[in-house]
């Protein structure tokens, strides 16, 4: 695989399908103006349908550009408009699986900051954040596909006390890993990633959008509720979860 970074300087390449490629990627990552695609019609799709959507769709271009643009410093503003924009949509959301795809696209603009850099350095903590992305993207989208199934319930402001212990744990476990706290691989591969930037501009970002996920998390709606879920899931989903 060649960098695209390097067929940019040459006099030899047409530089348009290279824009091409660039955009398309950008576009299908959910990048501000683009996020109404995956925004409006993830959440249409059924429960099952969800899950696969949010797991591999929009990670395959981060793919691609970790891969092509990796040191292309213009996608920097780019993600920084990603992460700023799906902060300040996601906490006037109210639809369960919307607020998942917000967040994601909060993730995936972070790791475009860190592809922007193309530093050798932290390639491992970018593959491992995506990795770690996955797996708790789709454990949380499993815990809001048992509430939607199992109640009908898409809004966050009819959330309940959950009682089941398989559908708490993903929920619990997904949303610690979210927050980055100390001693999660997350936390360590985000300081891994962050630690290479010196512009002030771009620690603002992140400290933003970090704090943005805490907040998009309906804390009030939930402990705040009186009444509880009775759930109903099968064997497989708990294990799943698990």
């Amino acid at each position: 695989i060649v960098s695209v970074i390097e067929l940019f300087n040459q006099p030899s390449c047409s530089n348009l399908p290279l824009y091409l490629l660039l955009t398309g990627s950008i576009i299908n990552i959910a990048a501000f103006p683009f996020s109404g695609w995956m925004v409006n019609y993830y959440p249409k799709a059924s429960p099952a349908g969800f899950l696969y959507l949010i797991s591999f769709t929009t990670k395959v271009s981060i793919v691609l550009l970790f891969k092509f643009f990796a040191g292309y410093e213009n996608l920097k503003y780019i993600a920084i408009i990603m992460m700023i924009y799906a902060s300040l949509k996601a906490i006037i959301e109210d639809n369960l699986f919307s607020i998942i795809c917000y967040l994601s696209i909060i993730s995936m603009g972070f790791m475009l900051l860190a592809i922007s850099r193309g530093d050798e350095n932290i390639e491992t903590a970018i593959a491992t954040y995506l990795f770690i992305d996955i797996l708790y993207k789709l454990l949380m989208s499993l815990g809001a596909a048992s509430i939607i199934d199992q109640t009908g319930i898409h809004d966050a402001s009819d959330l309940r006390k959950i009682k089941d212990k398989a559908v708490l744990f993903a929920l619990g476990v997904s949303t610690l890993i979210l927050m980055h706290i100390p001693f999660t691989l997350s936390f360590y591969a985000k300081s891994a990633m962050i630690h290479v930037f010196k512009d002030q501009l771009i620690y603002l970002a992140v400290i933003f959008a970090n704090f943005m996920n805490i907040l998009v998390i309906p804390w009030k709606q939930y402990f705040s509720a009186k009444k509880s879920f009775s759930f109903q899931n099968q064997n497989c989903l708990q294990i799943a979860m698990i």
